[in-house]
């Protein structure tokens, strides 16, 4: 069994309405979204620069408080941050990826996912700067979860 990482877009007219439970559901089943599964801490870890808190286009938005939905509670980014980790994994280049592709420390630092290849992480990236791409123009905002 594995922790895979979840993202769904946030449509504007839905942004207000993340009080409601059903919305949040509704979002998770049916909006426009990716997975990074297995990966999702490795990718967290070094868009974080290689640290293991944060804020990230995959983790660490803020906290919905509608209980857990897999592991932990689900988080969302503003419309506001979606446009910044586009602009940022759009700029963000493979010498940069490889420079903080560091699977020894993130084994020391028991990341889970740490033993990504990096040809695997570089497929992620470009997934992730095509999703947040697409956010960012439709002025979305981007429900973050682990199951």
């Amino acid at each position: 069994m594995s922790i895979d990482g979840e993202l769904r877009q946030i449509p504007p007219e839905q942004l207000a309405l993340l009080d409601d439970e059903s919305v949040i559901e509704g979002l998770k089943h049916s909006a426009a979204g990716i997975s990074v599964g297995g990966a999702w801490e490795a990718l967290h870890w070094i868009l974080c620069g290689g640290q293991p808190t944060g804020v990230s286009a995959i983790l660490g938005g803020i906290a919905v408080d509608h209980g857990d939905v897999g592991y932990g509670p689900a988080q969302v980014l503003e419309p506001e941050e979606v446009a910044g980790f586009a602009e940022a994994l759009a700029t963000l280049s493979e010498e940069q990826l490889r420079a903080l592709y560091r699977p020894d420390a993130m084994s020391e630092d028991h990341v889970y996912g740490a033993n990504i290849e990096f040809e695997e992480l570089v497929r992620h990236i470009a997934t992730l700067r095509a999703f947040y791409r697409d956010a960012a123009a439709k002025g979305c905002g981007m429900l973050q979860f682990l199951t």
